[in-house]
């Protein structure tokens, strides 16, 4: 992972990486930008949904599975707000995460 050096100029933040392969320091980076390029880094795919695509695909499923489906969304939404609550509270989280 990359290391930053703050700089503060006027009581502004600035950021600038150190590159280990050259040895010098990159262009300097403002707050946003230096957390637009992490977030670039770290997010490698972004899968959309749709409520009501997905709902339109759960009318055409056979009870059986349609039965599955929704236990599974309703077990990914508490997973989700335990998570939440979790990073905001910095708690463990209230469910075990296995499939």
């Amino acid at each position: 992972m990359a290391k930053y050096e703050k700089i503060v100029i006027n009581g502004k933040p600035l950021y600038r990486e150190f590159c280990l392969d050259t040895g010098y320091y990159t262009d300097v980076l403002t707050e946003e930008e230096l957390m637009q390029q992490l977030y670039d880094k770290a997010v490698h795919s972004v899968t959309e949904f749709h409520e009501h695509e997905i709902e339109r695909a759960l009318m055409q499923l056979d009870p059986y599975h349609k039965n599955i489906l929704e236990t599974y969304i309703s077990y990914l939404e508490r997973v989700v707000e335990s998570l939440e609550r979790t990073k905001n509270d910095k708690k463990e989280p209230l469910i075990a995460y296995s499939l």
